[in-house]
């Protein structure tokens, strides 16, 4: 009786089995035909067929690579779909090889390696949980107005959308090598703790001239009004505000400036005690997006998503995927790696 093979050669013998390894056909398990080899072999070229038109068709500059590296990438990536079939992959794995392809940087690569095997232990609904944490943790606006914000919310609320909803993420998440588990403490933060921490300037209610006279002092304020610094509240238009997207950006640009240390604490008091509360920041979001408080809620359960880190691996994963559905966001992979 003929024995089965693997791709190290190594023979595996199926007489305890049961099993009759040595038609030309397919696989006898006693007397049936369980799978047609010469079917599993057509349908299998036929998608590394797709996979490769796709990567050409999609990135038309890529240049001839000489580096076994590369090919690897390409490798693991082709037969990761030709073997699953699942089209809803195909952009991600496509993506991910000319990334690889493309980088300079031997670690990046290394890191596109992992990612691209463990591309296929996801789904869809996994990728876009992880793009939807992604988001949440890394992302901020992209502009200083209202607009901004609500095309934030709207895409960050795609992902969700389009994932588990339900206590089995945290599970499966856990499963993969796409995320690790915070240690209780001050790294768990509310999605509105995050919002604030990325974009607290399109979140503010704003104050009157008077109390930023009161609290600056004349001086301080006229400085800052004559540098751009104090603007009208988006919120609010009878009311003034801080011109920074949130407390980081404020601190640098005075700083910038020459605004002395005393007066950038004042502004950073004066900025916080105007900023929304999670109520109000909440009830913004869910106007934009009806199924905000649904993530809201989801994401600080006590096993929620909220004490969940990404890797390395997700973040590549989560970049790529977030790249591929919305034409408005370019990120840097390699910033984040």
């Amino acid at each position: 009786m003929a024995a089965l093979k693997t791709e190290s050669n190594a023979e595996i013998n199926g007489n305890n089995l049961g099993v009759n390894v040595g038609t030309s056909n397919g696989l006898i398990v006693n007397n049936i035909q369980i799978f047609d080899v010469s079917s599993i072999q057509e349908t299998y070229d036929n998608r590394s067929s797709t996979f490769s038109t796709k990567l050409s068709q999609r990135y038309t500059n890529l240049e001839i690579t000489h580096k076994p590296e590369d090919a690897y990438a390409f490798s693991v990536a082709q037969r990761a779909y030709a073997t699953s079939g699942d089209d809803d992959l195909l952009d991600i794995l496509t993506s991910a090889v000319a990334s690889h392809i493309t980088s300079q940087d031997n670690h990046v690569k290394k890191c596109i390696r992992n990612a691209i095997e463990e591309t296929q232990n996801l789904d869809k609904h996994l990728i876009n949980f992880i793009s939807t944490i992604f988001f949440i943790v890394f992302l901020r606006p992209n502009g200083g107005n209202l607009d901004s914000l609500k095309k934030y919310i709207l895409n960050m609320l795609k992902f969700y959308s389009n994932s588990y909803t339900d206590e089995r993420i945290s599970r499966r998440l856990l499963s993969t090598k796409c995320c690790s588990i915070l240690t209780e403490g001050s790294s768990w933060k509310t999605i509105e703790e995050l919002l604030l921490q990325s974009c607290s300037g399109l979140l503010t209610n704003g104050f009157t001239e008077q109390v930023a006279r009161e609290q600056l002092g004349d001086g301080a304020f006229n400085v800052l009004k004559i540098n751009g610094m104090i603007r009208a509240c988006l919120r609010d238009p009878n009311n003034l505000q801080f011109n920074f997207i949130n407390e980081n950006d404020l601190e640098h640009i005075a700083k910038e400036k020459n605004i002395e240390s005393d007066i950038i604490s004042k502004m950073k008091k004066l900025h916080k005690d105007t900023s929304m509360n999670e109520s109000e920041i909440r009830k913004v979001a869910s106007e934009i997006h009806p199924d905000y408080a649904n993530l809201s809620d989801f994401w600080k359960k006590e096993h929620g998503i909220k004490g969940i880190s990404l890797t390395t691996t997700g973040i590549i994963i989560a970049i790529i995927n977030i790249c591929n559905q919305t034409d408005n966001i370019k990120i840097n992979l390699e910033e984040f790696i």
